[in-house]
């Protein structure tokens, strides 16, 4: 919350924490949501040379299908996707950038749920059970204010949502042998003030140049921003928010914070003919509510 505060100058009256059970339950709860796929989907990870699937997604049928809770949970956490397109398999190098964008379609997809089981008790009753056993409330937040949001995002459209993704810079190697991605301060900064003038009056948006890498995998940055939730901070930015770096004329310099036995090393990017990567291409294998 004082990240969110900080870097992009939102306050954060009151936050709710949902867990995985209660993820799963409350998707079930109102029977499942709508997502369409063009490609068959599964998560897949290697270890010590062989294959597994860490969160158990495995979407084998494609087009317009209910997804329920425990599929459902796994492509919110996938980050080691595979799609398959005529019988091959193949790697999608987007990682966490391809989980943001599954994420913001689950958010659309229940948004979109919600307002069609609006009118039945029995699922409203069971969404609510679910969610009451599986979240952490604010104690600030009271019953009333909880009504009260319910009243104001009653038949939210679900096209209303709007999502935009932090430009970074890199990427580049720590001292650990870690890929890392750091803030694009200029076009963060454009990008931010877009954001929080959603709404109010005609803005221009940046460029949607993206850039990838020479391995041919798109780089991108570990956050999204969500305009009906004010923003989801990034990792990069609570990592440039907490440490202090100076950045060279030429070159990079590396900056090492350790905090509770935890040790992060970042590098310092070149400033120097360094073009920010807007990380807003999407694929073709994404899915989508329908």
């Amino acid at each position: 919350m004082q990240t969110i505060a900080q870097d992009f100058g939102i306050p954060v009256n009151y936050f709710v924490e949902v867990n995985f059970p209660g993820l799963q339950n409350m998707v079930n709860a109102i029977g499942g949501i709508h997502l369409a796929f063009k490609d068959p989907l599964r998560d897949r990870e290697y270890v010590n040379g062989q294959a597994t699937n860490p969160t158990g997604l495995r979407v084998l049928k494609t087009g317009c299908q209910v997804v329920n809770g425990n599929q459902a949970l796994a492509l919110v956490r996938s980050r080691n996707l595979q799609y398959e397109v005529k019988g091959v398999w193949y790697n999608d190098y987007g990682s966490d950038f391809t989980r943001i964008r599954n994420q913001q379609a689950f958010f659309r997809a229940v948004i979109h749920q919600l307002n069609a089981e609006i009118t039945n008790p029995i699922a409203l009753t069971g969404f609510i059970s679910a969610a009451a056993h599986n979240l952490t409330i604010d104690e600030t937040m009271t019953e009333g204010t909880m009504v009260n949001l319910a009243r104001e995002f009653h038949n939210f459209p679900p096209g209303s949502l709007k999502s935009v993704t932090l430009p970074t810079v890199g990427p580049y190697i720590t001292s650990g042998g870690a890929d890392v991605l750091l803030p694009a301060a200029a076009a963060d900064d454009v990008v931010i003030k877009n954001f929080l003038a959603f709404g109010t009056s005609a803005t221009a948006s940046p460029a949607t140049t993206t850039t990838t890498s020479p391995g041919g995998s798109s780089t991108a940055t570990t956050a999204s921003m969500t305009s009906t939730a004010a923003a989801s901070a990034t990792s990069t930015a609570i990592l440039a928010s907490a440490t202090s770096t100076t950045i060279p004329a030429s070159g990079a310099s590396a900056t090492t914070t350790t905090s509770n036995q935890t040790t992060v090393t970042t590098i310092a990017p070149t400033p120097a003919g360094e073009a920010p990567i807007y990380n807003n291409a999407s694929a073709s294998y994404d899915p989508t509510p329908c």
